[in-house]
This record gives C-alpha cells, structure tokens and sequence, in this order.
C-alpha cells in the first residue's frame, strides 16, 4: 500500500521531471543548463547539495562545473573547481566505468577522499550520451544510508534526459571555444587571411587584410568585386583574383601567385597569395582560404642587394677598366699628334683607323659598364650564351688581371637561353671575381659552354662551366658558398653577396648553379639552363623591292645610294649640344650635306635662336641632357610658338631617366644613341626629316 510520503514524493518527482523537459528546452547557456538539472534533482529529491562535474577525456579529469543546494538557491560559479582523476573516489569510478556509484557509508570506503568529515552517504551517477561520459551528477549527505535505490534511479532518469542537451551544449561551447581561438589567432597574424565562399563572398577577414574594423565588418558578404570599388583595387588585379577564385573553387586545386598594385597613395605593392580549397565531408569546396604576404620590403632589399652587389664588383673593374680607357686614350692622342704633324696619305688612312678601332672598343666597354650597372627590373630576353660571354671577355680579362690567363672553350651551335642579360654579366662577373681572388699568383680561368642532349625529360640544357686553377675550398665552406653574407674575405674585402645573388639570378631564370672544388684541385661552377628552341628568322622585303612584271623569279632590290639616303635638300636644321666639338662636327657635316643649320650651346639660346628665326625649322637635333633646359623640355616649348615641329634627340644613356620622363624610351624612334658615326647621323636625319613629311 502506497503511503502518503509516498505520493508526494512522487508528485515531487513528476514535477521535477517536467519542470526538466522544460527547462532543458529553455536554458539558452551550458551554466544554466547545469542549474536546471542540479535544481530540479534537489527538488525532486530534497537533497542537501547536488555538484556536476564535466568529464574532460582530454586531460583525464572530472572538473567540477557547478554547485547547487538550499544554502546556494542561484547558480553558484566555481571559482576554485576541485579537479578529480578519472578512476579515482566515487566521482572518478563513475566516470570511468559509466555506472552509478552508491555508497551508503564513504567512511568504510578508503578509495574514499575525505574532504568533507560532515560527508557520510554519496551517490554519483555518470551521464551518458553515444556510449561517451559527458558528465556526473553528485551528491553527499550528512546521514549515512540515506541514499536509497530509488534515488539512484531519479538520478539516472535526469542524467538521461539531460544527456542529450549537454552533449549539444558541450558541442556548442566547444565549438565557440575553438572559433574565439582561431579568431584570436587569425587576429594576431602578420599574414593577411581571408575566408570566402566558393562563389567568392567573403565570411571572414583578419586586421592584417584589412586595417579598418568598420570595413571589415562591412567587407563579410560583398565580393572583390564591391570591395574594388570601395578601395579603389585596378581592375585587372581584381579579375585575375576573382578568376583565380573560380578556379580553384572548380578544380579543388590550391594556387599560389604574385600580385602587386599601386595604392590610393600611388605606392606600388608586391604581395604573394595562395588560394587554399576546403572541402566538404561529401569532398566538395565549401570553402576558399586566401592568404597573402605582403612582400614589397622583400623586393625593395632584392633591388639592394642587386645594386650592391653591382656596386661591389663595379670598385673591383675600375682598376682595370681604367686601364683600358687610359690605352684607348693613349691611341687617340698618339693619333692626333702624328696627324697634326702631318702624315703620307696611306699612313695617315692606317692611323684614323686605329682611332675608328680605338673608339669602337670603347663604345663596347662603355655599352656593357651601363647593361651591367642598369637598376631595371629583371627582364628576360632570348640571349645567345656564346656571344655574350665573347663581349663580356674584355671585362673578365681586366678583372682578372694580366696573371691570370683567360681561355674560352665555347661549344658551337650552341641554343639560346631565355634570361635577363645584365643578370647573366653579373653572375659571370661575380664568379670570376671570386676566380681571381683564388689565383694570387695567377693561374688560368677557363669559360666553356656544353650543349647537353635531352634526357629522360625531353629537354634539352646549356651548360656554362666556369673553372679557375686556384687554391680550391674545403668541404665545409664549398658547401655555404650560395648563402647570403657567407664570406671567407675581410670585412673590406667584400659583403658576401655576389654568390647568393648569381645563385638568385639563374635559378629565377629556370636555371641551376653547382660548385665542384677540393682544397688543391680549383673550383668550377656549373650553370645550366634550359635550352630555347631555334626560331625561324622572318624575312623583311624592303618597301623598294619592286617585283618585275611577267617573271616568277624574286627581283633585285633597288637599294638607294648612301649619298641619297643622307643627302639634304635645303631644310633648316636646328642643332642644340652644350658639347663644343660635337656641335661643330654635326653643324659642318650637315652643311655638306646640303641642309641649312642653325646652332646652339643650351636650351636658352635655342629658343632665342629660333624666336630670331623667320623660316621653317624642319627638324630640332638636340642632346638630352643640357644646362637651363633638358632636350624634351626644350622641344616642348619650342613646339608652343612652331606646332608640331620635328625632333630627333641624342644621347650617350638609353636608359636615361631624363629621356624616360620626357617620353624618350630607349627604343624609340627619335633617339640617336651616342656615340654615332657621322653616316649614321646623316641617315637618322634624312629619315626623321621624311616621316614628318609623310614620306
């Protein structure tokens, strides 16, 4: 017979019950989820305290989470929370076994801990979900015996009811825990990291990406596209990147590139990005991780280095290129005296053609001084191996020094290369710099080219091999010869650049670069690169090839004579040079040529020149740089009193910022490099004076 303690014991526990269900539905936090199952055992049962603790499988723990009894009817934080080894005390075993633990009396239990004498009875009951032990809810009293089965039973029915909610809730937290974490760590990195939807909108940016909090904030759900707007991104930057991000969202492929565009401030910035695929548990792209580094400083201690370096092996030639002016010098003026003193006719041909000679080998050494000392970005060209290692002999052999002999072995038929030439000159130069050091009482430094057959990869290499008979290095040293600022000279005798550069130079352009040395036994450096395939020259007829009427055979073109090509026919010239003997020798061979020449020293007297002028100026023939006014400047003022009038500008510097700012590249048409013959000068002359006349 059911007595009437035991009604209302079990209208207390149906109350309880429901007040669960619902409070489990409601609690909206883990804490007060805790609350809701802690109160309501306490309440069905009318227990002196109820303690949950979580199970921390992790760290083998069960971390006291919550405390709840009458002397606490709110939720009560655990400032210090008790810490208990699964498998151990009643909470422990609990956890461990996934079972009920009911002990009528924890003072005849010595797995036990005591920290409570006022503790008598206990009961622990773990929470379960999926096999997995999410928790245990605990209680003590002070009366021994006074858990009963029937309490351990409450205990389980909540723990089950409650399982499943605290799994979720444990999930939910977990998952916020990792998310603050990422964020936190995301937030804290140097490297700009965007997250973005297959279609390319984006769900999450970092300070690095984006400074503003405002803008990133607004960024989450725009695309490149709105962003290009709102930061003002040129166009091309952005349908490369929103093409890349299609791509990859496609094909589940990561991409790594280079991107650099200016900013609203003008500077221009070099970044390197990669565009990471994540994927689905069905294996689709759900997501596009980009991230980016920003590389300017990277590129700007790259350019450095570069002219460093240069400048490095530049003090190492002056010796020798000085050496070789002061010779070409020495004929010039040996020249001139014998011919003031007056000479035969044939003996006086043979000097001015050791002078012509003379000048053509400074004109080479001047041409590859300024192809090797250029601070231009790095622009690869169809290069012919032997041919540059020919002209660049004058070089090498003066950095050398008469002690040591030069020898070339240069293989023929050899196929071109695709690298910048200038990077090429340094690397040769910095090798035969080191070649030198390590032959102080001479010895030989040979240059040879190989052509290497295709091998299993089908292509074929060229194989420069650079091999001086020097003291050779150990092992130990051979092997750090490539690492930047790695040097066995004194400090005043170099930076310990120009092998980690030559090893950045052929490798940026395909290449490879080995060194072979023992002590005793030389160096050799092996540079290879792939070889290009030939091209098929392109013949150009000239436009006064004229084919002869009923034949099939090629006619012979009607070439016109030199004096035609050259000759004037009465048009006024204006020629502005600050350099006296060059003016005088322009103005008196274009008078022989027929044209009418006005002249000045600079810029000043030019304009005041042609203001006193009341003809036509056919053409302005003017130096680049120049006192008051430099040559482009000059034409600009003169073309706002004589529209339109022609110009053709001389130079000694293709690569002069000067002409670059004023529209003069180095290959354009209206410059006429210095030095010049005078026939190539009557040439330039006729030709600009024809083009401006339509013909």
């Amino acid at each position: 017979m059911t007595g009437p303690g035991d009604t209302a014991q079990s209208q207390r526990e149906v109350t309880a019950f429901t007040n669960l269900a619902r409070g489990l539905a409601e609690a909206q936090s883990l804490d007060a989820l805790l609350w809701v199952v802690a109160s309501e055992v306490i309440g069905a049962l009318d227990l002196e305290d109820c303690v949950i603790y979580l199970v921390d499988h992790a760290r083998g723990r069960c971390v006291q989470a919550a405390a709840y009894g009458p002397k606490a009817p709110v939720p009560h934080t655990v400032l210090n929370p008790i810490e208990i080894p699964i498998g151990q005390g009643i909470v422990g075993r609990a956890a461990a076994s996934g079972l009920p633990q009911l002990v009528h009396d924890v003072r005849r239990r010595p797995e036990y801990i005591v920290d409570d004498l006022a503790r008598r009875s206990e009961l622990a009951v773990p929470i379960v979900h999926d096999e997995v032990v999410l928790g245990v809810i605990d209680s003590e009293h002070s009366q021994a015996g006074f858990f009963t089965e029937r309490h351990q039973q409450v205990f389980t029915t909540i723990a089950r009811l409650a399982a499943p909610r605290l799994h979720g809730e444990r999930l939910a937290a977990e998952m916020a825990r990792l998310k603050e974490f990422y964020e936190r760590v995301l937030d804290t990195l140097a490297m700009q990291v965007a997250v973005l939807s297959p279609t390319g909108v984006y769900e999450y940016v970092n300070p690095s990406a984006v400074r503003d909090p405002a803008t990133r904030a607004w960024l989450v759900g725009k695309t490149d596209a709105d962003y290009a707007i709102r930061r003002g991104l040129p166009v091309g930057v952005v349908g490369e990147r929103s093409a890349r991000l299609a791509e990859v969202a496609r094909s589940g492929v990561e991409q790594e590139f280079d991107e650099s565009f200016p900013t609203r401030a003008g500077e221009l910035r070099h970044f390197k990005r990669f565009i990471t695929p994540v994927f689905g548990p069905d294996g689709t792209v759900r997501h596009l991780v980009g991230a980016g580094l920003d590389v300017t400083a990277v590129h700007q201690m790259a350019g450095q280095l570069r002219q460093a370096q240069k400048l490095e092996a530049v003090g190492l030639l002056a010796g020798g290129v000085a050496h070789d002016f002061n010779n070409l010098l020495t004929i010039v003026l040996s020249a001139a005296t014998a011919l003031r003193d007056g000479l035969p006719p044939g003996e006086a041909a043979q000097v001015l053609d050791e002078v012509e000679a003379a000048a053509r080998r400074g004109e080479a050494l001047t041409r590859r001084l300024l192809a090797f000392a250029r601070s231009a970005e790095v622009a690869p060209l169809r290069v012919a191996p032997n041919e540059l290692i020919r002209k660049l002999a004058l070089l090498v052999q003066r950095l050398l020094t008469s002690a040591v002999e030069l020898e070339l072995s240069l293989a023929p038929e050899l196929p071109d290369i695709l690298i910048d030439p200038g990077a090429l000159d340094q690397v040769l130069l910095n090798i035969t710099a080191n070649a030198r050091d390590a032959m102080p009482n001479g010895g030989r430094f040979t240059m040879a080219t190989t052509r290497v057959p295709a091998g299993a990869g089908g292509r074929e290499w060229v194989e420069l091999a650079l091999t001086d008979t020097g003291a050779g290095m150990a092992p130990e040293v051979a092997s750090r010869v490539f690492e930047p600022f790695f040097t066995t000279k004194a400090a005043t005798e170099g930076a310990g650049l120009g092998l980690a550069s030559a090893y950045g130079a052929v490798t940026q352009a395909g290449g490879t670069i080995a060194v072979e040395s023992a002590p005793g036994a030389g160096t050799t450096f092996r540079l290879a690169f792939p070889a290009l395939a030939p091209t098929t020259p392109t013949v150009v007829t000239p436009s006064w090839v004229t084919p002869v009427a009923g034949t099939s055979a090629v006619a012979t073109p009607a070439v016109p004579s030199a004096a035609h090509m050259r000759s004037g026919h009465g048009e006024t010239v204006l020629v502005v040079e600050d350099e006296e003997a060059i003016r005088r020798l322009t103005v008196r061979f274009l008078q022989q040529l027929g044209y009418h020449v006005l002249s000045a020293r600079r810029g000043g007297e030019a304009l005041s020149v042609a203001a006193s002028h009341a003809g036509t100026i056919h053409l302005v023939l003017s130096d680049i740089r120049m006192p008051e006014l430099t040559g482009p400047e000059l034409v600009q003022r003169l073309r706002e009193a004589r529209p339109g009038i022609p110009a053709l500008f001389m130079s000694g510097y293709a690569n002069d910022p000067v002409a670059i700012r004023g529209g003069v590249g180095p290959q354009a048409t209206d410059l006429l490099p210095k030095p010049f013959t005078l026939d190539q000068l009557g040439r330039r002359v006729r030709a600009a004076l024809d083009a401006a006349a339509g013909g």
